[in-house]
């Protein structure tokens, strides 16, 4: 999933059943544990934005959607405040 192209991944998400939402929200979990939080977070979006109403409505995905949005909340503040630290260090010199 990592050298899908954006809009390619929105179509690819799409055509999947909706039986498969679960297993792609398992990637996403497992994904915001390693190094691919930027592909595990484009995914998640992508597939809040087309299913939303399915996932909501669907009492076996909350605990995994709760799970996914704290780590992803925890993972991309790390990356703004590793951002945000890298940026000073440049304006410094």
């Amino acid at each position: 999933l990592d050298g899908i192209p954006a809009p390619d991944l929105d179509q690819s998400i799409l055509i999947l059943p909706n039986r498969m939402l679960y297993s792609l929200l398992l990637y996403c979990q497992q994904a915001m544990d390693g190094t691919m939080v930027g592909t595990a977070a484009n995914v998640f979006n992508a597939v809040m934005r087309l299913y939303f109403k399915e996932i909501v409505a669907d009492k076996q995905l909350q605990p995994i959607l709760s799970t996914i949005s704290e780590k992803l909340r925890t993972r991309l503040d790390r990356l703004d405040t590793l951002y945000l630290f890298n940026m000073a260090a440049l304006q410094y010199q």
